[in-house]
C-alpha cells in the first residue's frame, strides 16, 4: 500500500506542476499578444477579420455539405421505401 500511495504522490506532484507550468506559458502567451496588438492595432483588426472571415466561410460550407448530405439520405430512404 505505501507504494501505491507514493506512486499517486508523485503522480499528483507532477500534475500539479503541470498545471503551473502551462498557467505562466498562458499568462506569457496572453501578455505577448496583448503587446502585439498595442503595437500594431489596425494589422490585428485586419488580422482578426480575415481569420473570421476563413471560419465563417469554413462552417458555412460544412454545414452545406452536412444539408446536402442529409438530403440525399432523406432521398435514398424514400427510394427503398416505394
Amino acid at each position: 500500500m505505501p507504494e501505491k500511495e507514493d506512486r499517486f504522490r508523485r503522480l499528483r506532484n507532477r500534475a500539479k506542476k503541470s498545471y503551473e507550468l502551462a498557467g505562466e506559458k498562458i499568462e506569457q502567451a496572453a501578455e505577448s499578444s496583448r503587446e502585439v496588438v498595442r503595437e500594431h492595432p489596425l494589422t490585428s483588426i485586419v488580422v482578426a477579420s480575415a481569420v473570421g472571415a476563413i471560419v465563417g466561410v469554413g462552417v458555412s460550407e460544412m454545414i452545406r455539405r452536412a444539408r446536402q448530405r442529409d438530403r440525399k439520405s432523406f432521398v435514398r430512404r424514400l427510394r427503398r421505401m416505394f
